[in-house]
């Protein structure tokens, strides 16, 4: 397009704008006209690659991509014209992470490739990034989607070995399973889901317990109910329960 230069009549003093009557008695000079809007009026969606899926498995995977609207502009090497890299803008982002994109990309992308028929000349496209209110919305290619959700491979993995039944004579430990899905931390509560839970044990034997010269014999019946026998790691009722204690000791 182009664009012409408006008059004003000034006051050659004060330079305030007057009316045009002060200069209507005046030649009017020759009116300059400039080329404006050189772009093409051509605006479309332009779509960057995918991004890495954010997980490997499970049900929330999503992979984004960059949706810009561009304005694209099309010449020859042979044109004379400045065709000359527009002033930056701000970006018009599409998503919240733009790590994997260079600052440059943000703002210009530029293609250029040789005519097949002539070697000596050399079409460029050149885009740049508008306000989105440009392109047409439902036009827009879609900037995120699911990606990987499959089934996660669930195991029991080992978490450590339980503390030792007694705190002295022989005791066991048992070793701690956790049900997992792989890449994932949080546990998982279900037989159906993990199947049977692996059962593992070990001996453990964290000293000899302490000989009582007055403990002969347990000094309460109750010393021998089962509910009782976990206590024998508490060094008080070992002395009160001696000789169920050293029974239990011995059997585990």
């Amino acid at each position: 397009g182009t664009r012409e230069e408006t008059l004003i009549c000034k006051d050659v003093q004060s330079q305030n704008v007057t009316t045009e009557d002060y200069c209507n008695y005046l030649p009017k000079p020759k009116l300059k006209t400039s080329v404006c809007n050189k772009f093409s009026c051509d605006v479309r969606w332009i779509a960057g690659h995918w991004e890495h899926c954010t997980t490997t498995c499970g049900s929330n995977g999503v992979q984004f991509r960059l949706v810009s609207c561009a304005r694209r502009q099309l010449y020859s090497s042979n044109d004379n014209q400045d065709f000359s890299k527009p002033k930056k803008q701000l970006p018009y982002k599409a998503f919240k992470n733009m790590s994997t994109l260079l600052e440059d990309e943000i703002f210009w992308q530029g293609q250029r490739f040789k005519n097949v028929n002539s070697n000596r000349e050399e079409q460029v496209t050149e885009y740049y990034y508008v306000d989105p209110s440009l392109c047409d919305a439902k036009l827009k290619p879609v900037s995120e989607r699911p990606c990987n959700r499959v089934t996660c491979k669930v195991d029991w993995k080992e978490i450590g070995w339980s503390e030792c039944s007694v705190t002295c004579g022989m005791g066991k430990q048992e070793l701690i399973f956790a049900c997992r899905r792989e890449n994932e931390v949080d546990i998982i509560n279900s037989r159906e889901i993990c199947g049977e839970k692996p059962r593992e044990f070990r001996a453990c034997y964290p000293g000899d317990c302490p000989e009582s010269r007055h403990c002969k014999k347990d000094q309460s019946v109750f010393c021998r109910l089962p509910s009782l026998y976990r206590y024998c790691k508490i060094s008080k009722y070992y002395e009160m329960c001696c000789e169920t204690c050293r029974v239990i000791s011995s059997s585990s």
